[in-house]
């Protein structure tokens, strides 16, 4: 057994056996590709499995769904199948020939050879892949050079038609570039100017421009690959000077935020500026959805947010009554994306401490002591207030006592 195939978990090992032994029992191959290899062979984490066959990968997918005990997804335009297995995305592909008709237009779809398929991909470190059935098991494959240009730090594309078949690699070479510390070949590069020159991304709609160049946002760095697409000449529309600063400040505190928040941190620090009118049409022409749109548009309330703040003499209850109604999206932007601002500490601290803070009587406690229930909420937020300016302890006997204490004050009219 090869040493890149001990690479993977045990898991993805088993997985390969009993897909490898179901496709070699139909008389077909199956072989791992792409991403899952590249990252392998560069001792990167392995996270979802992709899946390529010499063969009709729907029929297969169905032969293993009971076995795995996975329910699949078909997408017969393009012979592919798609699930979630023990949280890994698990994709099987029909190998196959793509025909671009024009440039920048989807590929016509044919099934084909394990070769064509790796040809068909946007580089060469993208188009090895590894045996999983038989004598072939943990076998790499490698047609077109793919691991000696990993090893030269190289991101080459597999033909010089590569950029203007499909413009979108040109946003996926810079990806690649800054999360790998790779840089492009001579060549390469060459083709890719060639295909700025002739501006061939206006073959490609918008949302699906949009698309490839929101996956940057998903970057530990993005701003690195959006510095490099400007170094070449190109930006989508709007990626402006003041747009990148703002990236860049935000770069500088991202840690400080939780991971699933980190890509809609950076597409907030993008679209910042939404109250331009051209803002909010290219945020529809782009494909964004209605509820990140939503998002967007609020963005404009957080310098307002921080004024407040800024102007000080709040307390942490009067912060935490201020904060309490805003997303959770929204108060990590204000945060971050402000963080060498007055006022921004605050948000910070609302965030990572004081919205942690509950007060030790519970509704039912409230009613016990006489409030009326329309009135529940409001009292534990007060509680909470209190709580936090240190006007009264944890306990719950000193937060009966405040709460005995006020039945007398306009709070409790109406009891």
């Amino acid at each position: 057994m090869s040493r890149i195939i001990d690479t993977y978990p045990s898991e993805i090992v088993r997985l390969a056996r009993r897909i490898g032994r179901t496709a070699r029992a139909m008389g077909a191959r199956a072989y791992f590709v792409g991403g899952m290899v590249r990252d392998a062979l560069l001792g990167r984490a392995v996270r979802d499995v992709d899946v390529v066959v010499e063969g009709d990968a729907l029929a297969l997918a169905r032969r293993v769904s009971d076995d795995l005990g996975v329910t699949f997804r078909f997408f017969p335009r393009f012979g592919t199948a798609s699930t979630v297995w023990r949280g890994r995305t698990l994709d099987l592909v029909t190998a196959r020939r793509e025909v671009y008709p024009r440039p920048g237009a989807l590929p016509v779809v044919r099934p084909s050879s394990l070769k064509d398929d790796l040809f068909r991909r946007d580089f060469t470190i993208n188009a090895m892949a590894v045996g999983i059935d038989g004598e072939d098991f943990g076998r790499l494959v490698d047609f077109f050079e793919g691991q000696d240009d990993l090893n030269r730090g190289k991101i080459r594309v597999l033909h010089d038609r590569s950029f203007q078949d499909d413009p979108t690699r040109i946003w996926r070479a810079a990806r690649f570039e800054a999360r790998l510390c790779f840089r492009l070949e001579r060549r390469t590069l060459a083709w890719l100017k060639q295909a700025l020159r002739d501006n061939a991304s206006r073959y490609v709609t918008p949302q699906r421009c949009f698309a490839e160049f929101r996956k940057i946002f998903d970057e530990e760095d993005p701003v690195g690959p959006i510095v490099r697409l400007r170094s070449l000449g190109e930006v989508l529309p709007g990626v402006s000077a003041g747009r990148l600063f703002r990236m860049r400040r935000l770069r500088r505190c991202q840690d400080q935020c939780p991971a699933s928040l980190r890509p809609l941190m950076f597409l907030m620090a993008f679209w910042e500026d939404v109250g331009l009118g051209e803002d909010v049409a290219l945020m529809r022409q782009w494909g964004l959805t209605r509820k990140e749109q939503k998002t967007l548009l609020k963005i404009p309330g957080v310098s307002g947010m921080i004024d407040k703040l800024r102007q000080g003499g709040w307390t942490p209850g009067g912060v935490y009554e201020m904060l309490r109604d805003y997303e959770e999206e929204l108060l990590w932007y204000a945060w971050l994306s402000r963080c060498h601002q007055r006022g921004a500490e605050a948000v910070g601290r609302f965030l990572t401490e004081w919205r942690a803070v509950k007060p030790a009587l519970s509704g039912k406690d409230l009613r016990d002591l006489g409030v009326p229930s329309r009135r529940i909420g409001e009292v534990l937020r007060r509680l909470t207030q209190a709580r936090l300016d240190g006007r009264v302890s944890d306990r719950r006997s000193h937060q009966r006592q405040w709460v005995r204490a006020r039945r007398e004050d306009a709070l409790w009219t109406g009891w």
